[in-house]
């Protein structure tokens, strides 16, 4: 049924609870996960804007450097899904970077994958990401013709 599943990664509580159902469903189904995070050009300069302030004025032009930091966000994501796919003994799973506009990467992602499902959580993880996530959550709804699932930690836990 789903042998081909994206699962879209922020760090943010429903992520986390879609990448556990995905795992799940992936190891249920004997299909494939592919765990997504996007390293936003935003969050790149919402991250800068508060070093700078940090800073107190110090000169802050390195943007590789920013990036390096956000993509530890994502490594960290990656670890824990490392961890929960080790918990359910799912063993076909794969994680994969994206730079870019999250609507943009996530959406071009699917319509060129042969994904039958994409699971992505309901809210962000931080406030940066919170003003994209409605967008990136409405692009993948009405820009694709996936099944999606949309995950919130408080459904999952009422459903469970």
């Amino acid at each position: 049924m789903f042998t081909n599943i994206l699962c879209c990664v922020d760090g943010s509580e429903d992520s986390a609870k879609g990448a556990e159902m995905g795992l799940n469903l992936a190891k249920e189904f004997d299909g494939n996960i592919t765990c997504v995070y996007v390293v936003t050009e935003d969050y790149i300069h919402f991250m800068k804007d508060d070093a700078v302030r940090r800073k107190a004025g110090a000169p802050f032009d390195d943007m590789l450097l920013e990036q390096a930091r956000t993509e530890q966000i994502g490594y960290k994501v990656f670890a824990d899904i490392i961890a929960m796919a080790q918990k359910v003994k799912c063993q076909n799973y794969t994680t994969k970077f994206l730079n870019g506009n999250p609507s943009d990467e996530l959406v071009n992602e699917i319509c060129t994958g042969s994904y039958d499902l994409v699971i992505v959580g309901r809210q962000a993880a931080s406030k940066a990401q919170k003003s994209l996530i409605g967008n990136v959550v409405e692009a993948i709804l009405h820009l694709t013709t996936v099944a999606t699932l949309v995950v919130s930690r408080k459904m999952a836990s009422r459903c469970a």
